[in-house]
Parts: structure tokens; C-alpha cells; sequence
């Protein structure tokens, strides 16, 4: 099911697991999308997850933090289009992360020091979307 055809049901699920994952989305007014770079893209799982419900993605942010080759720069990239689609929002700052093993310190616990500030721009510009977004969802509901 994509979400193109999603479109044209106008949000009504006949599958449980459609409808629980339409409510599920629907309680949200921004997302964070963690995802890896695979193959030069994001997982084909991911791209079902976002397709198979429309509606409940519509006029909401959405900020990515992705992993793998390139701090997963070309996942993020390809879900950019995506989500326009979608009618969301992608924020500018996203927060890649190039390789693990540099972000342990030599006793093993995670250095976030250098995703801190491009995390802090990602969330405050998620937020700034997110009480523009709702309020207009909010005044053309009444």
C-alpha cells in the first residue's frame, strides 16, 4: 500500500495493523527519523513505514539523524524528496554520524560532544516548526 493510494482513501485503514499505525503517527506533531545509510539510501523498510499512511504525516517537521558512509548524508538526502511528498516539513540541520568508533573514549563510553550542536539546531528548528505547524493544523480544523 503506498501512500500515494493512501491519498485517495482519504485515512480510512481496513487493516488493523494500517489503523494502529495511522493513530500511532497521528499523535505526533514532529518526528526524528534515525535511520543508517544502506547502499547509498535508506532501508526499504523505512520507505514502507513513511508510504503507508499519507494524511497523518501532512504539515508536521521532521529532523534525521542518520549513520554509515558519509555521516549517512545521501540517506538523509533521498528523504528529504520523500517527506515533501508526504507534505512534511525537513528541517536544514540533521545530524550525521561518520564513524562510531571515534565517538568512544578510551574507556568505551559515547563522546557527544561533536553532534551536540548540530542536534541542538535540529530539535530547536523542529520545535519552531512544530508550534507553527499545529497552530495552523488546529485553526483549519474548526
Amino acid at each position: 500500500m503506498s501512500g500515494f493510494s493512501n491519498y485517495y482513501n482519504k485515512g480510512v485503514y481496513t487493516l488493523p495493523a494500517a489503523r494502529a499505525w495511522a493513530d500511532k503517527i497521528s499523535l505526533a506533531d514532529g518526528y526524528i527519523i534515525v535511520t543508517p545509510e544502506y547502499n547509498h539510501g535508506y532501508p526499504a523498510v523505512l520507505k514502507n513505514a513513511l508510504d503507508y499512511v499519507y494524511a497523518e504525516w501532512n504539515n508536521k517537521p521532521v529532523g534525521f539523524v542518520s549513520y554509515g558512509g558519509v555521516g549517512g548524508a545521501r540517506s538523509i538526502e533521498q528523504l528529504r524528496e520523500v517527506v515533501i511528498e508526504l507534505k512534511m516539513i525537513p528541517v536544514r540541520t540533521s545530524v550525521n554520524i561518520v564513524a562510531f568508533w571515534n565517538l568512544l573514549d578510551e574507556t568505551g563510553n559515547l563522546k557527544t560532544e561533536s553532534l551536540e550542536k548540530s542536534a541542538t539546531d535540529m530539535i530547536d528548528q523542529i520545535l519552531w516548526y512544530t508550534n507553527l505547524l499545529k497552530q495552523n493544523r488546529e485553526n483549519n480544523q474548526s
